[in-house]
C-alpha cells in the first residue's frame, strides 16, 4: 500500500524536519533558476520550474513540530 507523505519530506521518514531543511537549502537557488540537478528536483514544491522562496514557504506549513 501507498502512504501519501508530506511535501518536503525527502527522507521519507514521515515527517518534515530539520533534516528535509538542510537538503531544500542545498537545492535552493531562487526564482526562475533551474533545479541543479535530478536530485534537487523534488525541492520544486509548487512545480514552477525553480527553488525558491515559495518553495520555502510549502516546506515551512509542512514541517512537524516535536515536544
Amino acid at each position: 500500500a501507498l502512504t501519501p507523505r508530506a511535501g518536503g519530506d525527502f527522507d521519507r521518514d514521515g515527517d518534515v524536519d530539520g533534516n528535509d531543511l538542510e537538503r531544500f537549502t542545498s537545492c535552493a537557488a531562487g526564482p526562475r533558476i533551474a533545479p541543479s540537478g535530478p536530485d534537487c528536483a523534488d525541492a520544486d514544491l509548487d512545480c514552477d520550474g525553480d527553488v525558491d522562496q515559495a518553495d520555502f514557504g510549502l516546506l515551512q506549513a509542512g514541517m512537524t513540530v516535536r515536544p
